[in-house]
C-alpha cells in the first residue's frame, strides 16, 4: 500500500483523494492525517520527490 501513496502522491494526488482510492481499493478506513504522515516520510527518501 505504501507504494501506492506513494504514486498518487508523486503525481500529485490530494490527502483527500489518496483516502479516497485507497479507502475504495483497499477497503481500509484511513485518515488524511495518515496519509499526511506517509507523505511526510516519503519527502524524507532521497529517491522520492514531487
Amino acid at each position: 500500500m505504501t507504494i501506492a501513496i506513494a504514486e498518487l502522491y508523486v503525481h500529485g494526488a490530494s490527502t483527500r483523494k489518496v483516502t479516497s482510492i485507497v479507502e475504495e481499493i483497499c477497503g481500509l478506513e484511513v485518515t488524511s492525517t495518515q496519509i499526511s504522515r506517509a507523505a511526510a516520510e516519503l519527502d524524507e527518501h532521497p529517491l522520492c520527490h514531487r
